[in-house]
Parts: C-alpha cells; structure tokens; sequence
C-alpha cells in the first residue's frame, strides 16, 4: 500500500520527494515487484524461506512509506485518511494470520486486534481535534503511533524469536509456529514428516505416522525417528541415532564412514558424527553420480563398507544399477534398515 500510495504522482511530488528519494522508490520497490511476479509464478519445488529474499525491500519500504503517510496525516486533509486505513490493513492481516495458529501465543492475536482499534480511532480523532485541543491532539498522537507500531510489529517480531527457541531444520528453515502442512517427501523415502509432531489439523495423527516423530517451531521438541521432518532419502531427510551409531563403532579402516542416497541425508550424518559421507544422489538424490564401476572402486580398495541406497531404485530417482548392484553385491544388515554391508 506504501508503494502504490507513494508512486501517485501527486503525492510523490508532494510528500516523498526527489532526487535520491524517488531513486530510493524505484529501487525498493522495483525489487518487491520483481520479487513478487517471479515467486507468484514459479512452479516445482518452492521452499518459504526464498521469500526472505523480499524482507530488505519490504523493511525499506515499510520505513519508507510511514514518513510519506505521516506527512500526508499531517498536512492534507484529502490524504489523511490513508495512515489510519494503512494501520487497520495491517493490523487485520496480521490478526488473520495469528488466528491461524489459534493454540500459539493465543492471546497476542487479541492484543494486536486491540492496538489496531486504539490507533485508528485515535488517529481519526486526533485529527478531528487537532484544531481545538493542541496539546490533547498531540499526547493523542503519540499514543496512537505506539498502538501502531504494536500492530503492525507484534506480530513479525513473535515469529522471529522462535528460531531462538528451537532447533532449525537447515534445509527448510522457517520462523513462525508449525502450520500443520505436510513436508516434502523423500525421494525413496517415507512421506514427510509434519512439523507438528507428526498429526494432521485436528489432531488426527498421519497415516503410518509416529505422533513423537518430527518437531515443532515454537517447542524445539524433536522426535526420534529415522524419517525426521522430510522423510529418509529426501530433502531434510536423515537417519537415527542407532543408525549412525552403528556406522561409526563399525568403520573400521574406511575412508567413508558410509554412502547415502542425497546430500541432504549427507549433511545431518556429517553433522552428528563429524565423518565424511558419500552423497551418491546429489543434492535430492536424483542426481545419478554415481556409478557402478565407481562404487565397486571404493569398496575394493576398502574406502568404503556401508551403504544405504534409498531411493536410487525409484523411477526417476538416482542410480537404479547402482542400487541394483548394492542389493545383489552387499548384505542387509540386520536390524538397520536399508543399510548393506559391502565388506
């Protein structure tokens, strides 16, 4: 609204100025347009933290906007009515956003609600009274901006804190508490995980889904299971803490504590155990690296022992000979599931 509010050209002349100013709109705003058009209209794999990409312009122009608003509030009875309704617009969104998590920080939705009413009505009468009460007007004014700002931040400020709170999931780091919406799922893998511990909205827990499993923004809590929030073999995907128990007591004189299916799978073992990984897969475990001849290099040399293929079998998904040939060349290790032994 500050953007559209600022670029009229009556109020640019007026109100929010030339010279590096108006270079400072064009900027700015150029760059949430831009930002706006391609995200609206990508397609495939979409994660929410791109849109963080939009938070400069968003924060410049928020700053931006409100002087020129001010100024407009304060010196043209025509425009004054856009300050009022700029903070009731965002006030509203923001109650309609909180209320979607109705058990998270339930009563700030209110508190936010209440501020956005004390701040419109104020700013309207303040103006109306301005003439006849100075002094009331302006303490009035003061007051209303604090309600302001109380609206229109509250809320962001909340959903930032929360990472402080919890541990992140690197792939798909988010702020906020869970949605209840289903992850990815891994390719090869389980379906994803939900961040709210597994259960769709309402409480019902997902199909073959373990209700301890996964973790929430707002709690830290993470379950113990192998398929965490995306699921085994996929993008966040990861593996128990047995499972990399077990790789490490059983290493041996390997160079590689193990070869997985994805990087993403990859990175959490590197990260708990401090060993490098294979990731056979690439980034989502598509990608088709490796090869046969390759892998049969690195367990004959004796760089390599265990293996956990995942999902280079699925149509589409990794190597199918290579997983072929881990299947047929190494043995199942017993009470692991998906890892063979190659020794």
């Amino acid at each position: 609204m500050a953007l559209g509010f600022a670029v009229l050209p009556r109020v640019r002349r007026r109100f929010a100025g030339g010279g590096p100013t108006a270079a400072a709109w064009l900027v700015w705003g150029g760059w949430l347009v831009v930002h706006s058009v391609v995200f609206s209209f990508s397609s495939g794999t979409f994660h929410p933290y791109y849109t963080t990409a939009m938070a400069p312009a968003v924060a410049a122009l928020t700053g931006m906007g409100g002087v020129v608003m001010w100024r407009a509030y304060r010196r043209s009875r025509a425009w004054a009515w856009v300050l009022p309704l700029a903070v009731a617009l965002t006030g509203g969104w923001s109650f309609v956003v909180l209320r979607r998590t109705p058990d998270w920080l339930p009563w700030l939705a209110w508190v936010v609600l209440g501020a956005t009413l004390v701040a419109v009505v104020v700013l309207v009468l303040a103006r109306v009274l301005g003439r006849v009460q100075v002094r009331v007007a302006a303490v009035a004014l003061v007051a209303a901006l604090v309600a302001a700002l109380v609206a229109g931040l509250a809320g962001p400020a909340a959903y930032a804190v929360t990472p402080l709170r919890s541990q992140i999931n690197g792939t798909n780091p988010t702020a906020g508490p869970s949605s209840g919406r289903m992850g990815f799922g891994g390719p090869g893998g389980t379906p994803g995980r939900m961040p709210d511990g597994g259960r769709f909205p309402g409480g019902a827990a997902q199909p073959g889904g373990n209700p301890q499993e996964g973790r929430t923004a707002a709690t830290g809590e993470r379950g113990s299971g192998r398929t965490g929030f995306m699921g085994r073999g996929g993008p966040g995907g990861g593996v128990s803490d047995e499972l990399a128990g077990y790789l490490v007591a059983n290493q041996g004189g390997a160079m590689w504590l193990a070869a997985v299916s994805s990087a993403q799978q990859a990175s959490g073992l590197i990260l708990s155990t401090g060993k490098p990984v294979i990731a056979m897969g690439g980034f989502t475990g598509s990608d088709p690296a490796m090869t046969v001849d390759r892998l049969r290099s690195l367990v004959s040399s004796g760089q390599l022992r265990y293996v956990l293929p995942g999902s280079g079998g699925r149509p589409g998904r990794g190597n199918a000979e290579v997983t072929s040939w881990v299947q047929q060349n190494c043995t199942a290790v017993d009470g692991q599931d998906g890892l063979y032994d190659c020794k």
